[in-house]
């Protein structure tokens, strides 16, 4: 195996950005890597041995009400705010009155 190891998504995705897709579905013990990924952007490859500096902007997004799932401790608060600096909150198109009905099915 060469010494760097083999390229993640996150070293694939340096000076760009990584899209976290239904991250309410991420386990608690992976939430722990994510947050603590987030906190230094360092990352080191299955079977790297050194630690690598990246430059990632992330983009997450989620179907489920992550404020409740914090409540209930089925989400870390702290991944919830590091990830909450910015939120987009978008309704369903079946929600929106402002829509013709043909795109609401």
């Amino acid at each position: 195996m060469r010494a760097e190891g083999a390229p993640g998504l996150a070293r694939m995705a340096d000076r760009a950005t990584l899209f976290l897709d239904e991250v309410a579905d991420i386990p608690l013990a992976a939430q722990t890597s994510l947050l603590r990924f987030l906190d230094t952007m360092e990352i080191r490859a299955v079977g790297g041995q050194k630690m690598q500096k990246v430059d990632i902007q992330i983009v997450s997004a989620t179907n489920r009400d992550l404020e409740d799932m914090v409540a209930q401790r089925q989400f870390r608060a702290d991944l919830y705010y590091r990830l909450n600096a910015f939120a987009i909150r978008l309704p369903a198109l079946r929600a929106r009155s402002d829509l013709p009905v043909s795109s609401a099915i």
